[in-house]
């Protein structure tokens, strides 16, 4: 674990500090994810320019609001964290938001359409 200077935490369809627990209850719910090879979650990571923060005035707060409505938007019904840090383990100064969504949808969610349609 590293110490960071700033960071922010949220979640989606979960407390944030029962998030594994929370989807490993979800998962022996349903029966699935049971095996070591099965894909328990997924982590994605929206990584900024350091030259944000100077041209667009790119804070912590705001990439963290970026990244919930990025969560909500493309991982519906999902159990999420989402977690962002203004520190980089090596030093380069892009702020970065990190998702983990567990693999099993908790909610259902109206089926979309390829481009709105």
């Amino acid at each position: 674990m590293i110490l960071r200077d700033e960071y922010y935490l949220d979640s989606l369809n979960c407390d944030s500090f029962a998030f594994a627990s929370e989807c490993q209850e979800l998962n022996s719910y349903y029966h699935k994810n049971k095996k070591f090879n099965e894909i328990k979650s997924h982590h994605y990571i929206i990584s900024f320019d350091p030259k944000d923060r100077e041209e667009c005035g790119l804070t912590g707060e705001r990439a963290q609001q970026l990244g919930l409505t990025f969560a909500k938007k493309n991982f519906p019904g999902h159990q999420a964290l989402v977690c962002t840090h203004t520190d980089s383990h090596n030093e380069s100064g892009n702020i970065h938001v990190h998702i983990v969504i567990n693999s099993l949808r908790k909610y259902d969610v109206p089926p979309r359409t390829l481009y709105g349609i």
